[in-house]
């Protein structure tokens, strides 16, 4: 590891290290197959999709017509 690398992972060198709550939402599956749980995902995670099914009806709608 050269001494850029160090400074980074340094957390006293590199305050924005220590700030850092961010975390993974669960996973379900694993390798290939892995996604979250789409249980643990909602606006608190930063995943909000109340609008995906109005969405998908949309695409669906422009595949039907283009199609």
């Amino acid at each position: 590891m050269n001494r850029l690398q160090e400074s980074l992972l340094d957390e006293d060198e590199n305050p924005a290290m220590q700030a850092g709550a961010a975390a993974m939402p669960p996973v379900l599956g694993a390798g290939c197959l892995s996604r979250f749980d789409p249980d643990a995902l909602n606006s608190q995670s930063g995943s909000d999709y109340a609008e995906a099914p109005r969405l998908l009806a949309l695409l669906r709608q422009q595949a039907g017509e283009s199609g």
